[in-house]
């Protein structure tokens, strides 16, 4: 319970919420501490789903992680069509971490750049975890980066009819360590993009610190 000088927002935003602190008080340096204080615990009860304690966008936090770990990022993008990639690269010094990424939209480019299986295709479908894994790991190989990442989906109606529409499936991959999962967004094309992209740069923070 937050005493009454001390308020709690709530501050939604597609796959994401921040809480933010604030409070009122004639000593400045106290409240200061006191919210510093409050936030602290909060940050604690809620340690599984916290991501940071500054208010910095998604990609900037990944790139902090990534270039703390020494890690160098790859990405295959299908759906999100180098959207992740824009995040990533509006950050800074992005190029100390991120190699690139291919936008591999059809599938032959898959195929032959990435050597995503033609089985794997016919067997899970283009928008499965499995594929999302062979771009993973083909992203990281074609690009000589420690982490790759793959992402396939179908934002839209048309097309892939053994997957729901608003379906994505994404997987990171390193050397020995692999983790894959399935999303199910429900809005239009362009909402259900920037939810896969928000979704993507958590995976791979979570992939990265070994949450997942």
């Amino acid at each position: 319970m937050l005493p009454q000088h001390i308020k709690l927002a709530y501050l939604p935003s597609p796959g994401m919420v921040r809480l933010r602190l604030s409070g009122q008080g004639p000593d400045e340096l106290r409240l200061i501490k006191e919210v510093e204080m409050r936030r602290d615990e909060l940050a604690a009860r809620m340690e599984r789903i916290v991501v940071d304690l500054e208010d910095v966008p998604m990609e900037q936090i990944l790139g902090k992680v990534l270039a703390g770990k020494g890690h160098k990022l790859g990405l295959a993008e299908s759906c999100t069509g180098g959207y992740v990639a824009h995040r990533i690269t509006q950050i800074m010094g992005s190029a100390q971490y991120f190699m690139g990424s291919i936008v591999c939209y059809q599938e032959f480019v898959k195929e032959e750049i990435l050597g995503v299986k033609r089985r794997t295709i016919e067997k899970h479908c283009v928008v499965s975890e499995e594929v999302a894994v062979e771009m993973a790991d083909g992203a990281r190989k074609a690009l000589g980066a420690d982490i790759g990442f793959g992402v396939t989906g179908l934002l839209s109606g048309g097309g892939e009819d053994r997957v729901p529409v608003g379906t994505v499936c994404m997987a990171a991959s390193m050397e020995g360590r692999s983790a894959s999962k399935t999303f199910h967004f429900p809005m239009d094309r362009l909402r259900n993009k920037e939810l896969a992209v928000t979704a993507a740069l958590l995976f791979i923070w979570k992939f990265v610190q070994e949450r997942i």
